[in-house]
Parts: structure tokens; C-alpha cells; sequence
């Protein structure tokens, strides 16, 4: 059950809001994430993954995401920033306000709960279970 793959069954994703089956998700260590990714690819829906804000942009300006999962802190230019995922959140609602993020993070994300949610995050979690559900909420079947 750990990555929450046991957690992802076809009918779970039933009721999708939106048409997008679209997810992006940015992260600097994608590959920690790859047996959740790949369940969820499994049941059809594109996971775009992206390593930098910069590059999280460029996407979410060319592409038609149902939804962001971002982690918090990140390695950008060389810099540990901590607060990646926050400074993404305030560009992405800078063009989008309604585009459902999610903060999946550890303890530090947490404890900035209320900041992210502030500054306009759908949840910030720290389980791949909470993930799953977010992922069918907004990318599952139509």
C-alpha cells in the first residue's frame, strides 16, 4: 500500500471534473514518486512531469493540465529553495486561479499549511494516499 498503487482502482476513477486527464506534477526527484506515477498512468492518465518552476510555466502555458502536484522544496539554479512550491502556487494563480494545486510535501510543508493554503493550494499532504484522491478528483474518467 505504501505509494498508494493499491489505493488506484478503476472505479475510483469515475467522476472527474473537467475533460483533462492531464496532470502536471514538479518535482526535483521525480523518481521518488515512480511507482505512484506509473499507477496512475496504468489507468489513463497522462502524468507530465517537470523538475523546475521555469519549466512547470512553460508547460501550464502550452498545455491543458486538470490539475498540479508540486513538492515544496526543490534544488532550482544551483539553490536549495525551499519554498519552490509556494513560489510556483502565487505564478500559477497569477494566471490561473482556479487551477487545482497540490503541495505534497513533508513536514516543512505541513507546518506551512496555512501559507500554501493562503495563497490559494487545494491541500497541502504529506500521504500518497491524499494524493490518489486528489488525482481522481481532477484527472479521473469523464
Amino acid at each position: 500500500m505504501e505509494n498508494g498503487e493499491a489505493f488506484i482502482e478503476e472505479k475510483e476513477f469515475s467522476a472527474a471534473i473537467g475533460s483533462s486527464r492531464r496532470v502536471l506534477w514538479v518535482d526535483d526527484f521525480p523518481i521518488n514518486n515512480a511507482h505512484l506515477i506509473e499507477s496512475f498512468k496504468e489507468k489513463g492518465v497522462d502524468i507530465d512531469l517537470s523538475i523546475s518552476t521555469e519549466d512547470a510555466l512553460s508547460k501550464i502555458s502550452s498545455l491543458d493540465y486538470s490539475a498540479v502536484i508540486s513538492d515544496l522544496g526543490r534544488m532550482e539554479n544551483g539553490f536549495d529553495n525551499k519554498f519552490a512550491g509556494l513560489e510556483l502556487l502565487k505564478l500559477i494563480r497569477k494566471i490561473d486561479e482556479k487551477m487545482p494545486v497540490l503541495i505534497f510535501a513533508g513536514a516543512r510543508g505541513l507546518g506551512s499549511r496555512a501559507k500554501l493554503m493562503e495563497a490559494g493550494a487545494e491541500d497541502v499532504v504529506s500521504s500518497s494516499v491524499s494524493v490518489v484522491k486528489f488525482v481522481e478528483k481532477y484527472a479521473g474518467k469523464s
